[in-house]
């Protein structure tokens, strides 16, 4: 065990707490998102966008997409990009929100794919296989489902609800697909509150 010389040891702590003694007083702000304008919504936004943690904005949340690349992320992987942010795997709530996913992450899967291709993003949900009900991450009832055509699974392993978008224009192949949780998918859907 190493000795410690006691009063060069306690000359170094009381230099160490002068100096933090003596630096200026600065008023910490308990909320970093609010402005002096109060408008903490606006500019807890503003902040979100500025991290690329709002891409899309639906009622009071903000999503994005952590995406990596074709069959590379399984539901560890999706859950553990999205809290590193202080996010959790995101909902879709309704049409109006699916409708504005879609369109905007539309454009990404032909920039990243063939032509004619599609991505499969995580979502929080999940599909229980018992009652054939699709439940939101905090497991009240699904208000808003859309299956792709012919892609429901009655698998009792098949639990995980992943959004698949096409590049084509062709709507009507957009949808929820069930999975397993190791399936890998391109993304992960992730929500913050706003």
């Amino acid at each position: 065990m190493q000795e410690f010389d006691i009063p060069i040891y306690f000359a170094i702590m009381i230099l160490a707490a002068s100096n933090i003694l003596a630096m200026p007083y600065e008023k910490l702000d308990a909320n970093p998102y609010q402005s002096d304008r109060g408008n903490e919504k606006s500019d807890k936004e503003t902040f979100l966008k500025s991290q690329g943690t709002c891409e899309v904005r639906h009622g009071n949340y903000c999503f994005y997409v952590e995406m990596r690349g074709p069959n590379t992320m399984n539901m560890n992987a999706a859950r553990w990009l999205c809290e590193r942010k202080n996010a959790k795997l995101g909902n879709i709530y309704d049409s109006e929100h699916f409708n504005k996913l879609t369109e905007y992450y539309r454009p990404l899967v032909g920039a990243r794919l063939d032509r004619g291709s599609a991505i499969g993003i995580k979502t929080g949900m999940i599909y229980d296989k018992q009652t054939h009900t699709v439940y939101l991450s905090d497991r009240s009832r699904a208000p808003f489902i859309r299956w792709r055509p012919h892609h429901r699974s009655l698998s009792a392993h098949q639990s995980f609800i992943t959004l698949i978008i096409h590049h084509d224009e062709d709507r009507t192949r957009d949808g929820f697909e069930n999975v397993t949780a190791g399936h890998a998918n391109f993304g992960a859907l992730c929500q913050l509150r706003v």
